[in-house]
């Protein structure tokens, strides 16, 4: 089927039997709606976002693997490949491999929020919400150790029918040591307006990462110069009582890889990607339909030149039972690479009272091999044409009670792929599928203000069936055990002073606790602040590797107008 075929097709059962559907039955508010889709995900607020994206999500207990500047994520013992990223609830995954996900133009003062879904992806994923236009103008500074320098300005204006949001940010150090440095540009621009029953927006987007990539993908020491460049237009338009929202996006990676810069000539890689998503979201009360068609293009030097097309229907159908009780059910149908897939989701939520709830999700997931695990080959790493796409089974239960929260999760995984060798002396990790896991553990949440002293508490525990007799580079290099903690309390003359901790072990043993601090002064329109990472200057890697900075020193300025 082609994505035409398969966007009109949805379109047609959208006009001829969706509306008519949902009139017959028991209806529900959008806002209702909403609440019970993202009753199981978290949400991280405006006020927790830290310094960069994958500093946010390490210091809210997520298994961030490698380089904070350019990271990969764990979620819940996946690999970095099946952990999906989001930009505004569209799908923005590199097509060339997850290790250019987080490769997103989104300045860090220009995030309104990042959710951790539990309802996308293979295993989950990350959603970065953008803030919208309003009256604004600020300015974040700093400047530490190894010549560490930030800079974010941000100018935004809002009118009577049409407001905009431009931002910079730029980002460098020289390294703490070799192939460690690098030197990042994001810029952003939001522009909406506002009509008569019609509301739009247009997103636009420029990033620049230059930086030593020291053992990020082998035990070499590498450099990896990327460009990305992003533009999206969304549509709000409604119609007796249903609400249309067309959007679409397109975004292009360019990376230029040297495994080894002591050694120009060696595998070299020079690689163009571009993604081409148009998608509509149709609600209406309890009924939601969303046709979504992606193409994904890539000109590579060493992976060849390869297109694809992937279609994705979603249709969802919410409920209200009285007493507390709302649910979400769910059919999703996916093709790719000449297959297609049916796959179910339920999530039931209860509020038992106004501090309690529970909820319980199952859903049906899949994933077909990026371009790097199918065609990539260098000194190191050979990909492998003949793989097969990956499926998971995921359920999952929770509870919230006042402060505390606790999710169990489950996860059966059938042909996963991993880069696997038998021997340490092999040179050549080959991607294969290496079979059928099951994924399982819990994690338990506190979060609690002692007067005005403000605690926060994050533990999760995962483990797998899966007992391997090779090396894997990836599937089962997962946390184990992981523990976050931050307090936080005023000191003196409006100072505050916030601690952060982290202990993380991974299933292949190595462990690690690391603590940073930060003390910020209060002041009209902002703040200027001292924080130190990694205060007990642990020496450490985050994956085998790769070393993780020693203690730094930052001092900065933060103002807003």
């Amino acid at each position: 089927m082609s994505k035409l075929t398969c966007f009109y097709c949805g379109l047609f059962c959208l006009l001829g039997v969706s509306f008519n559907f949902a009139e017959e039955m028991p209806t529900v508010s959008l806002s209702v709606t909403k609440t019970v889709k993202q009753e199981n995900n978290i949400v991280i607020s405006s006020e927790q976002i830290k310094n960069s994206i994958g500093e946010t999500l390490k210091d809210n207990n997520v298994d961030v693997q490698g380089s904070i500047i350019h990271p990969d994520i764990s979620l819940n013992g996946s690999t970095f490949q099946q952990s999906s990223i989001y930009f505004n609830g569209i799908k923005v995954d590199d097509p060339q491999t997850a290790h250019n996900n987080f490769n997103v133009p989104v300045p860090n003062s220009d995030i309104q929020g990042i959710e951790l879904l539990q309802n996308q992806g293979l295993a989950g994923g990350v959603n970065i919400v953008t803030k919208r236009p309003e009256n604004e103008i600020s300015e974040d500074f700093s400047f530490g150790d190894y010549n560490t320098q930030r800079d974010n300005v941000t100018v935004s204006h809002k009118w009577d029918t049409f407001a905009n949001r431009l931002s910079f940010e730029r980002s460098s150090s020289d390294g703490f040591t070799f192939d460690t440095d690098y030197d990042i540009t994001d810029v952003s621009d939001r522009f909406e307006w506002s009509g008569s029953g019609l509301d739009g927006g247009l997103s636009l987007g420029y990033l620049k990462k230059d930086l030593g990539a020291r053992g990020f993908y082998a035990d070499f020491p590498s450099f990896e110069w990327t460009k990305t460049y992003l533009s999206e237009i969304d549509l709000n338009y409604e119609y007796e009582g249903i609400l249309i929202k067309p959007e679409f996006l397109w975004k292009q990676n360019n990376d230029e890889f040297q495994l080894d810069v002591t050694r120009p000539g060696l595998s070299f890689n020079k690689s163009r990607t571009d993604i081409y998503s148009e998608q509509i979201a149709v609600l209406e009360n309890n009924f939601t339909f969303t046709p979504n068609v992606t193409t994904e293009k890539m000109i590579s030097s060493d992976l060849g030149d390869h297109q694809r097309d992937v279609c994705d229907i979603a249709a969802d159908y919410d409920y209200s039972f009285t007493g507390g009780l709302n649910s979400t059910l769910g059919l999703r149908y996916n093709e790719f690479s000449g297959t297609s897939l049916l796959l179910p989701y339920f999530l039931s939520a209860y509020n038992i009272s106004d501090s309690t709830k529970v909820h319980l999700l199952l859903r049906g997931s899949a994933r077909q091999p990026s371009f790097t695990e199918l065609y990539y080959h260098d000194a190191a790493d050979t990909g492998n044409a003949n793989l097969h796409f990956e499926r998971a089974t995921s359920y999952e239960a929770g509870a919230d009670y006042d402060f505390l929260s606790l999710n169990l999760f489950l996860r059966d995984e059938r042909n996963i792929i991993d880069w696997i060798k038998y021997n340490a002396s092999d040179p050549i990790y080959q991607a294969a599928n290496i079979g059928n896991a099951r994924f399982y553990g819990y994690e338990i949440g506190a979060k609690k203000n002692l007067g005005v002293i403000k605690t926060s508490l994050k533990y999760t525990f995962t483990n797998s069936e899966k007992k391997a007799d090779y090396i894997s580079k990836y599937a089962l290099q997962y946390a184990k055990y992981l523990l976050t903690g931050e307090v936080s309390y005023p000191v003196v003359w409006d100072i505050e002073h916030s601690i952060t901790g982290l202990y993380k072990k991974r299933v292949t043993g190595e462990e690690y606790f690391v603590l940073d601090t930060k003390l910020a002064k209060k002041v009209p329109y902002g703040e200027y602040y001292v924080e130190v990472d990694n205060v007990l200057d642990k020496d450490y890697t985050e994956i085998p590797f790769v070393p993780m900075p020693p203690r730094i020193l930052h001092a900065g300025l933060k103002l807003s107008f």
